[in-house]
């Protein structure tokens, strides 16, 4: 059998058990790494086959070894290895044999005892005398070097580095009570130190006013969807008593505001009522109770208080409030508004040499500087931000760049994930028909509707709006020349398609027209542009075919951008069409409230979550299709490429819906117009 990489390793896991019920941490040398090991979880290494590994464990601990191999099913050996004992010297899975090393001398510090005034109390008050005291443990009594005690703020020691010391509190709030540190460091040959901290309160002797603590997120997102089960919209929410040991008493929830909100147990299922008292009761030598754990999700925007009262079995009271804030952030992935420059805001990617403009919205009251941009991954960086805006730099000719806006803690923010390109070129050669007699209407200022003859002007033009649209995905249209055709007066009316007869039955197929131009004027190493008056077929204002564009006079200014994008590989989609009985068929969705999943990047707008994503409530799938480059009902409405597909009404099979290629991942990577084969 040949062994991989893989196999040649192990996975070791080590967890530590104590007879005694000790909480004290046992020293734990695994491979020369001192880890303190308290039996609550088990420790994960990684070892070569083979390997010899020096192992040692303080006093008073037994450790579980488990050896692993890496195989389908994995094979496994347990060994207690008892610190006190003697234990195997190597052990073996399969053919996979870990050697330990002898035993070595362990060592164990930690903080025996804390008292005050005697007792053994974790509480300092004014004019306390306390004293700490430490113990060192299973080491040889040449290992120990010394000791140094630290404390939190304010906290002193009569002497820092003897094992007994005395301990101090600088200052005292005449109200409430707080929490500070004591730790000790040891210190023992060969440079290894171990840590121990215990955690003390500080306050008046007799206790801490009765104090109840509330929290929950301030900043929370709408959970709109039926039911308000997205579960990265529901929020913790937790409430205890801060009082002298022995004191309890029963709390109620409730929520003020037109949020919407619901509370639920700590199940995250059972529903919340206002008439469930909760019972906090604080246990002897702490001075808080354990919180008890609440869930609340709110369907409305805006603002809401959440409010906790306490009745005292002694017969007072207190209360706490935590203000909370409902907002919906919006993260589009179809826009067209533009900026200086003509630059679209949220392109579908950006491009090597240039910077893109990334902007977020939000529903709701929230202050817009308080949004926090950065790069998650990828090869980019942050030049700028401006509250809802960032400008993004790419720092490679290749790759991606991930983007977040983030607004509270929630682990689903608005993302970019936008792929980086390089710039490209492709090359335009336009062909122009202008007949003779309508040149001469032209020039005597009568002509008939779709007869204005082209001027250069118009198509460079054209070609200027669609090196604009395209600038979204970092291609350029180079228009290398405008060649007019003054003597083909049949191709200024073009017939586009014939109908032609034969044994399997009547079809209709390209017109000989269109084949002859291409044949007399296309070419491989370009893009052939035609412009002519009308077309045979009516409502039909421009169309492609292999490498050439026809256009209409009655194109509209971005149709030489819509077909371009056809030529480099994109669809159109559909909201509606007409049927053949006269009547419409419409796309399910298409006045409905657009969703994530009419993208197939969703994933990059909430994360797979279902629901209808960052759009405002108003924007509806067909609304959002009007601003696709690649819309295939209007002439020039749109101008957005997104990042991939949209949901589409399917022309072949109506009223079937499917993913049209409408954005930047379906462009071709290179077109004969770029050099490459025919």
């Amino acid at each position: 059998m040949r062994l991989t990489a893989e196999d040649r390793h192990c996975n070791l896991s080590l967890g530590v058990s104590f007879a005694d019920g000790s909480p004290w941490p046992a020293c734990l040398d695994f491979g020369g790494t001192p880890v303190m090991a308290d039996g609550r979880e088990e420790l994960a290494f990684a070892i070569d086959c083979g390997a010899r590994v020096p192992f040692s464990l303080s006093g008073g601990a037994v450790a579980y070894l488990k050896v692993e191999r890496k195989l389908d099913p994995p094979e496994v050996v347990n060994v207690a290895i008892d610190a006190q004992a003697a234990y195997p010297r190597e052990l073996t899975v399969g053919d996979v044999t870990v050697h330990l090393d002898s035993l070595r001398s362990g060592w164990l510090c930690r903080i025996a005892d804390v008292t005050v005034d005697g007792s053994n109390l974790s509480h300092l008050y004014p004019d306390a005398t306390a004293n700490v005291t430490a113990s060192i443990t299973n080491c040889h009594a040449d290992a120990y070097i010394g000791c140094t005690w630290l404390g939190g703020a304010g906290i002193t020691f009569s002497d820092s580095h003897s094992l007994t010391t005395g301990v101090t509190y600088a200052s005292y709030d005449p109200v409430a009570w707080a929490t500070n540190a004591v730790s000790l460091v040891t210190y023992y040959q060969g440079g290894q130190c171990a840590t121990n901290t215990e955690f003390i309160s500080v306050g008046t002797q007799s206790g801490p006013t009765p104090e109840l603590l509330l929290s929950c997120s301030p900043v929370q997102f709408l959970n709109d969807d039926a039911g308000g089960n997205r579960t990265e919209r529901v929020y913790r929410v937790e409430v205890s008593l801060c009082a002298m040991h022995g004191t309890s008493g029963s709390a109620l929830l409730s929520v003020q505001g037109n949020t919407g909100t619901s509370l639920y147990w700590e199940d995250g299922v059972t529903p919340y009522s206002g008439a469930n008292a909760i019972t906090l009761s604080v246990p002897d030598d702490v001075y808080y109770s354990p919180s008890s754990v609440f869930y609340m999700t709110s369907t409305n925007i805006g603002h809401g208080i959440l409010s906790a009262a306490l009745s005292l079995a002694n017969g007072g009271s207190c209360q706490a409030e935590a203000p909370f804030n409902v907002i919906e952030p919006l993260r589009k992935l179809v826009t067209t508004e533009r900026c200086a420059g003509a630059r679209f805001v949220n392109p579908s990617c950006v491009v090597y040499g240039t910077n893109a403009i990334l902007e977020v919205g939000v529903r709701g009251d929230f202050v817009s500087e308080n949004v926090k941009w950065s790069v998650i991954s990828g090869f980019g960086r942050i030049d700028a931000t401006n509250g809802l805006r960032a400008i993004v730099t790419p720092e490679a000719t290749n790759g991606e760049i991930v983007v977040e806006a983030r607004f509270n803690g929630d682990p689903i923010q608005p993302r970019f994930k936008l792929p980086i390109v390089s710039p490209r070129v492709v090359t335009l050669k336009a062909i122009v028909i202008n007949p003779p007699e309508v040149m001469d209407l032209a020039d005597a200022g009568e002509w008939p509707e779709g007869d204005i003859p082209w001027t250069t002007e118009d198509i460079e033009n054209r070609v200027s709006m669609a090196n604009e649209i395209f600038s979204q995905v970092g291609i350029m249209f180079n228009l290398v020349r405008v060649s007019n055709v003054s003597d083909k007066t049949e191709y200024w009316n073009l017939k586009t398609s014939e109908l032609v007869t034969d044994p399997t039955g009547d079809y209709e197929k390209i017109h000989r027209q269109v084949l002859d131009m291409l044949d007399q004027y296309g070419g491989a190493e370009y893009v052939s542009l035609y412009f002519v008056g009308t077309f045979s077929e009516e409502n039909v204002a421009a169309f492609r075919f292999l490498s050439g564009i026809f256009l209409t006079r009655t194109s509209g200014a971005a149709t030489l951008a819509h077909e371009l994008g056809h030529y480099l590989g994109l669809e159109d989609c559909y909201s509606y069409h007409s049927c053949t009985n006269g009547g419409f068929a419409f796309l399910t969705s298409a006045y409905s409230p657009v969703s994530a999943s009419d993208f197939s990047d969703r994933k990059y707008d909430w994360g797979e979550e279902t629901g209808r994503g960052f759009y405002e409530a108003t924007d509806t799938t067909e609304s959002l299709m009007h601003k696709l480059l690649m819309y295939g009902i209007t002439d020039g409405e749109g101008e957005d490429i997104p990042g991939d597909t949209m949901v589409s009404l399917d022309m072949s099979n109506i009223p079937n819906a499917i993913p049209a290629k409408v954005g930047a991942k379906h462009i071709l990577p290179k077109t004969p117009a770029e050099g490459t084969p025919r």
